[in-house]
């Protein structure tokens, strides 16, 4: 099975194979992340019933994949809401949504999509529209699953302290990486 393409070239990370997604994670590490946190949002409650019971406190993402072979929406749980709301947000390999009012629309500019190098890589926009909607007065957050990085880069372009902990050594040099392009790119007006 082949990775997939990026803007033209293939990134050296989506042709390995990985085995770190075979084993859910344990009750125990997700209890002691919700220990040391005071609000979370969770994505991918799913896949994991067993943890998060079907209740309040959602958000159904729809990632306007149409007829591709990915998952049409993914259930995200948020700590202290009492609701479900929607979000659209196009997040479908190469097509990726123009913005979070026009998550519909596909980024037309092809230079301002997000790099993909992680399978289960999340959108950076979507994560700091989630924390400025849900979390405004956030003033640090722990990422457990880091994995490509993105919750960190969003972090990091609101102003907000970020502890990113990967189990994958090579996934946490890359998003070391693209937090560094970040940083080197950022604005002063």
């Amino acid at each position: 099975m082949g990775g997939k393409k990026y803007s033209g070239w293939q990134h050296p990370l989506a042709e390995k194979k990985k085995d770190w997604d075979k084993e859910p994670v344990s009750p125990e590490h997700l209890r002691e992340c919700f220990r040391v946190s005071k609000h979370q949002i969770v994505y991918g409650v799913n896949h994991w019933s067993e943890l998060f019971p079907v209740g309040p406190g959602r958000i159904i993402w729809d990632k306007q994949t149409g007829s591709s072979d990915q998952s049409d929406a993914e259930i995200l749980f948020i700590s202290g809401k009492s609701r479900v709301d929607v979000i659209v947000f196009m997040w479908k390999g190469k097509f990726q949504g123009r913005s979070i009012l026009m998550g519909h629309v596909s980024q037309g500019n092809m230079a301002k999509k997000e790099k993909r190098f992680h399978p289960t890589q999340k959108s950076q926009r979507l994560n700091q529209h989630l924390i400025q909607k849900y979390f405004p007065d956030v003033q640090s957050v722990l990422d457990p699953f880091s994995g490509s990085g993105s919750i960190a880069r969003a972090c990091q372009e609101l102003g907000i302290d970020c502890l990113a902990i990967e189990k994958d050594e090579e996934y946490f040099h890359e998003a070391e990486k693209q937090l560094e392009l970040q940083a080197s790119q950022l604005c002063l007006f």
